[in-house]
């Protein structure tokens, strides 16, 4: 059993953008801009889908240490949700920490990956993810979460952080209990670029520009 493992869930049949993980983003697949770095972390890591070959074939670096397994197509159905397709993982895969990473948040640095995997392993956390602060006049519901009236400056302003799709680290048994963030959960800060998740096609627009 390895202490600490990365994977990549893959997806083939996306909805909202077809084929999305293997669409040209700056000349190369979506899927190895965030897969490189994850391979430089220097532990194992795995890409997770139901036709490995037809992602492997993608790949336009030579990997160290990716390796690409197959999963049920029954996890590709539009009614399962992630934590099925996590758990499947950690059945087929044994180990003591899981870094998981989706390839649409394409500029996330291995130092990043490496800052979320640390404040679990080093730091003493359950689980760890990735977020962005928010510092603006925030509201739920119908009322404010981090003001009162009369408004104070926009820089005295509590940060609101938003928990991004990016990168998360957890425990295995904090995936046993039926979640992907335990009870110590620290947020990792990512900045706008780090930030981006690729969901809809107006996304890709805007990962192109930050590419240029």
């Amino acid at each position: 059993m390895d202490d600490v493992v990365a994977y990549m869930p893959i997806r083939l049949n996306s909805k909202r953008t077809p084929l999305k993980s293997v669409k040209q983003l700056g000349g190369r697949p979506l899927l190895c801009w965030s897969l490189e770095q994850l391979d430089a972390l220097g532990f194992p890591v795995y890409v997770y889908c139901s036709e490995p070959a037809a992602v492997q074939c993608h790949v336009d670096f030579k990997p160290t240490n990716v390796q690409f397994i197959r999963r049920s197509k029954e996890l590709d159905a539009d009614s399962v949700i992630g934590i099925d397709i996590y758990r499947e993982f950690n059945r087929a895969v044994p180990a003591k920490t899981y870094l998981l990473a989706h390839c649409t948040s394409p500029f996330v640095s291995t130092d990043t990956y490496n800052r979320v995997v640390n404040a679990v392993v080093s730091e003493g956390y359950d689980s760890s993810c990735t977020a962005y602060e928010v510092k603006t006049f925030c509201w739920y519901a119908d009322k404010p979460i981090n003001f009162v009236t009369p408004r104070p400056r926009t820089q005295d302003l509590l940060p609101v952080c938003v928990e991004t799709s990016a990168a998360y680290c957890y425990r295995a048994e904090v995936l046993e209990r039926g979640a992907r963030s335990g009870e110590k959960h620290k947020l990792i800060s990512t900045d706008r670029r780090e930030s981006l998740d690729i969901d809809y096609p107006e996304d890709f627009d805007e990962a192109e520009r930050l590419v240029q």
